[in-house]
């Protein structure tokens, strides 16, 4: 039994289309949320690379999926229910470590961040999702509660007003100012420039490649940096490349133009001195399909401002590095934690109160998981990690690699 006198006839924007954003706004709607809004910077879904495949969490993600009612549509996405393969090689394409995909039971399916997004966009009423809505500024009316006292600006010029302000904007998120100590920055630079791509056809364009990925997924470790690979249910393969970098030295480089040139040539030298099947792929990598490059931001701060009448959702209150699909499950937990507590009959809080509430009981603390991930990962690309280290920490993190923020 759920209620929905906190949600219902309130104006409810959620920032970001995301796993966490898409399935706040998917649960809301069903649990009697009149008026809620996903406000998107893309241009319109297909604009780009969604990142490989994420395994569901039964602890998390598949809750949201089944409080949804999507169990049935998700079930009948291309998921994977067998383990995937994991490889590990070193930089001259030794392999020290591969598990073949043989298990027939797994509680933790594997599915496309792509069709886990369209999931929950399918589902959503009409014109949910505001596309090609760009947040710039944010402005909240501290004398009044409740009236459309939030106003959103975006970069087009168009302005909208809300009574809540749900941020699930990522690990680049606007939002988060709104609620940051003045004494704290944006976000901590993890040290790790991210670039990633997609190849078709990878059989034919990279087959050594692709046949150490073998319907899962591979990486390589080696002077600090990781190279990888996952299989998409497409057949498609998203290739990542990750190297420890200054913060300024990507800046200067101009390397987040996302020139496919540009990039070719930097991981040309980053990869120096490894195997020419490496090589190859960087070539192949940045051929023709859109390329991306990015920074990875970790978490900012422990202890938070609050506001009545905004909060955080996933990367944008604890950001996880993206290489293990447990930031998307997280997020996903807490969309559905927080509908719980909004939607919950016994609850006899104003909306303004709750919000408060929450973030600070639910957001506010520190995440040992969180930081288990983040430094697991750190450890692999530390400058001189040993192999059966990085087998160790690959193991323990789960050893299936996302390349996508939620």
């Amino acid at each position: 039994m759920f209620s929905d006198k906190l949600i219902k006839n309130k104006r409810i924007a959620v920032i970001g289309a995301g796993p966490s954003g898409l399935s706040l706004a998917c649960l809301l709607q069903k649990r009697g949320a009149t008026d809620v809004k996903v406000y998107e910077r893309d241009i319109n879904r297909f604009t780009r690379i969604q990142g490989g495949s994420l395994d569901i969490h039964q602890d998390s993600g598949q809750l949201i999926i089944k409080a949804s009612g999507l169990l049935d549509q998700f079930q009948n996405k291309k998921i994977r229910t067998g383990g995937s393969s994991h490889s590990i090689l070193d930089k001259d394409a030794k392999l020290h470590y591969m598990v073949p995909e043989f298990k027939l039971l797994n509680s933790r399916p594997e599915i496309d961040r792509g069709d886990l997004r369209d999931l929950f966009l399918d589902a959503l009423e009409e014109d949910t999702v505001l596309w090609n809505h760009h947040l710039i500024g944010v402005e909240i009316d501290n004398n009044f509660l409740n009236n459309n006292s939030v106003t959103l600006k975006f970069q087009d010029g168009t302005v909208d007003h809300v009574d809540i302000l749900i941020g699930g904007d990522g690990y680049n998120s606007k939002v988060r100012n709104l609620l940051l100590p003045p004494d704290k920055v944006q976000g901590v630079y993890k040290g790790i420039l991210l670039i990633q791509s997609e190849i078709e056809n990878p059989s034919e364009r990279c087959p050594q490649i692709d046949s150490w990925v073998a319907n899962g997924s591979m990486f390589a470790l080696g002077d600090g940096k990781l190279l990888g690979a996952q299989q998409k249910s497409s057949g498609n393969l998203v290739v990542f490349f990750s190297t420890k970098k200054n913060e300024d030295f990507v800046n200067q480089s101009n390397l987040l133009s996302n020139n496919n040139d540009l990039i070719r040539e930097f991981l040309f030298k980053e990869f120096n001195g490894w195997n020419q099947v490496f090589i190859d792929l960087i070539i192949e990598a940045t051929t023709s399909v859109p390329i991306t490059a990015r920074l990875l931001y970790g978490n900012i701060c422990e202890k938070w401002e609050t506001n009545p009448r905004v909060t955080l959702i996933g990367d944008s209150a604890h950001t996880i590095l993206p290489f293990t699909g447990e930031g998307a499950n997280i997020a996903m937990l807490d969309s559905l934690d927080l509908v719980n507590e909004l939607t919950d009959p016994n609850n006899n809080s104003t909306l303004n109160n709750f919000i408060c509430f929450y973030f600070y009981v639910s957001i506010n603390q520190p995440n040992q998981t969180i930081t288990q991930y983040d430094t697991s990962f750190l450890l692999i690309v530390s400058n001189h990690p040993t192999q059966p280290t990085a087998v160790l920490i690959y193991q323990q993190i789960g050893g299936s690699p996302s390349t996508s923020s939620n």
